[in-house]
């Protein structure tokens, strides 16, 4: 992610899964902390994340699939908001969802 300023490990685990990590992103001049930890891993597969901030909760998942034309990297991602940006989000829910997105476009 190209938010993301600074990754710290804080638990290494031998298969990947239940490592524990610190994610420092940065944007609009702010910067936010996220705890994280890999929930599922199968290698040159998938890897999928828990992610806890201040602000939000973020599970994601990312698949490799093979295609015709090649390689397809597929994200499924569940973003909770956490007070008072719960709230906001029911008013602003389509532009947050639609900033969210474009973001994610822009990196992929």
């Amino acid at each position: 992610m190209t938010s993301v300023s600074k990754t710290e490990i804080l638990h290494q685990t031998a298969d990947m899964v239940g490592t524990k990590f610190r994610e420092v992103l940065g944007e609009d001049g702010g910067e936010i902390e996220m705890l994280g930890v890999i929930t599922g891993c199968v290698p040159d597969k998938s890897i999928s994340f828990h992610l806890d901030s201040r602000v939000n909760i973020v599970d994601v998942e990312y698949c490799l699939e093979e295609t015709d034309e090649g390689v397809r990297l597929v994200e499924d991602a569940t973003v909770r908001w956490k007070f008072p940006l719960n709230v906001l989000s029911f008013l602003m829910g389509r532009k947050m969802r639609a900033g969210i997105m474009r973001q994610t476009e822009a990196e992929f």
